[in-house]
């Protein structure tokens, strides 16, 4: 049926060119009759479409996806494909640590809950160097409370790095791993490398329709692909995020301020809270419970964020830190931030280099 698809649509397009934009009946039928004889007799083709498979039975219950997680009580991660995007260095891998943490570990991370137990995750990683994706697997392991020596097979985490394989190859092990580590959950970071080019719509189908085969394979299947967004837009990249866009179930979009990373959920059904986290000082992730309903943070996740973090190397002016400390802290004015501030570094917990005249978290 795809060569015969295939060949209307060419004879249509030459016959159009030639004719001055008509097709003849007598082409149509001899294309249609041409590709049928590719494929087969007229009747076995249509013989082998069951058509009952594709109808939509309206008298049976409407049943919920099955999510892997849940953020505020609305459910997140269903079978089938989900998006994560956001622009470079924005934090969808750190939310996909967070992610895979949970599933595994069952702990809850903030307002993220697990719904489903998780056994056997497949990360497919198309973009890092190899010591960096096992320093993010190290972080991973810390969310999910293990030693970060821990084997991540043994606790049903599979880690591919594909960065130095071609596009055919990675999706040609794309595919073998599936079909051998049978997960319930893949990660593919990111999914523009599986094509030569992300603006070709030919190729971008036939990535977006690798990723649903895979999912078709299985109903309990939940795939998340990860793709950049453009610069300066609130689109994922090329046609391939078109694509990717409209057949995700679910989009979560990650972007970073001050040390926090904030993700927006995106659905099709009901859509959850934005879920915050950041990076504290011992290089671990802390959960979104620091920022409470209205987007305050606690006293001391206020003053770590004005230090993108708890990084004690990040130094900032005084004027720069009166207006983070102001909106972290969810204070009404600079004045009251900027007391507060020098009570701080009066008491210690700030600290002053007079060379640069940067303030520094002590």
């Amino acid at each position: 049926m795809a060569i015969l698809k295939y060949k209307i649509i060419m004879v249509k397009k030459e016959k159009t060119a030639n004719n001055g934009g008509t097709v003849s009946l007598d082409d149509a039928a001899k294309t249609l009759n041409d590709a049928l004889s590719n494929e087969g007799s007229a009747s076995s083709v249509l013989n082998a479409i069951d058509l009952a498979q594709y109808v939509v039975d309206t008298t049976a219950p409407a049943e919920q996806p099955a999510y892997q997680l849940e953020i505020d009580g609305v459910g997140i991660i269903p079978p089938g494909i989900t998006a994560v995007c956001g622009r470079a260095k924005q934090g969808k891998t750190h939310l996909l640590n967070v992610i895979a943490a949970t599933m595994l570990s069952g702990r809850t991370f903030g307002t993220m809950r697990q719904r489903k137990k998780v056994s056997n995750i497949l990360w497919i990683d198309t973009e890092q160097e190899k010591y960096i994706i096992q320093l993010n697997a190290k972080r991973l392991l810390r969310a999910a409370g293990l030693n970060e020596q821990t084997d991540s097979r043994k606790i049903g985490l599979t880690i591919l790095t594909l960065r130095d394989a071609d596009v055919e190859q990675r999706q040609a092990i794309t595919h073998q791993a599936i079909e051998t580590y049978k997960p319930q959950v893949v990660i593919i970071d990111g999914v523009r490398d599986l094509l030569h080019d992300f603006n070709d719509v030919g190729e971008s189908l036939e990535t977006l329709q690798l990723l649903m085969d895979a999912t078709a394979a299985s109903e309990e299947l939940a795939l998340i692909a990860v793709l950049h967004m453009n610069e300066g837009t609130d689109k994922m990249r090329g046609h391939l995020g078109t694509e990717l866009w409209n057949k995700c179930n679910t989009l979560l979009e990650c972007s970073k301020e001050n040390g926090v990373f904030t993700v927006q959920n995106k659905s099709r059904l009901k859509e959850a809270a934005p879920f915050r986290f950041c990076i504290n000082d011992a290089g671990d992730y802390a959960p979104s419970d620091a920022v409470n309903a209205a987007g305050v943070i606690n006293d001391a996740d206020a003053l770590a964020l004005c230090f993108d973090g708890g990084d004690k190397e990040c130094g900032v002016t005084f004027d720069e830190l009166i207006k983070r400390y102001k909106k972290f802290a969810g204070l009404s004015s600079q004045n009251q931030a900027r007391q507060i501030l020098k009570e701080k570094i009066n008491g210690g917990a700030i600290r002053k280099d007079e060379t640069t005249r940067l303030f520094y978290l002590a």
